[in-house]
């Protein structure tokens, strides 16, 4: 998904979630600061991994994709202890950038990575989803 395609969903998002009362639901503090966690988490396991090779470590390309991997994770973390809106979390879903597009063949130099990397795109992909807990209330249908 392009920046473009983000920007979009998120005014999509804005628009469908302050149609009826005006602001937007309360973020699900709870469930949020979990997925933050597990971000956290993924973000610092597959940069551990990425940093256990030293010839590639000497890439400054492969080693700036390392340090990138651990900022964003310090900064879920941050966000987890410090507190955050819906808008930190989706800036902070949108620092991360995947080693390679979904769908796409895995490239050479990131197979042994598959798995690290997959944990890391589903907990972005959670992040950016918009839980039952935070979809505005319905009103109640006309009754039978």
């Amino acid at each position: 998904m392009g920046l473009m395609d983000r920007f979009r969903a998120s005014r999509k998002d804005s628009d469908e979630s302050t149609e009826d009362t005006g602001t937007p639901p309360p973020v699900d503090v709870p469930a949020r600061s979990q997925q933050l966690i597990e971000l956290d988490d993924a973000l610092r396991t597959l940069a551990r991994a990425m940093a256990a090779d030293p010839e590639r470590m000497r890439n400054p390309g492969w080693a700036g994709k390392v340090a990138d991997y651990r900022t964003v994770a310090a900064d879920a973390a941050a966000l987890e202890r410090d507190g955050f809106d819906r808008a930190a979390l989706t800036d902070l879903a949108s620092q991360v950038v995947p080693l390679y597009r979904a769908g796409t063949t895995v490239p050479t130099e990131y197979q042994a990575l598959v798995a690290q990397h997959d944990r890391v795109v589903a907990a972005v992909e959670a992040l950016r989803a918009v839980p039952a807990s935070e979809q505005p209330a319905s009103e109640p249908g006309p009754s039978s």
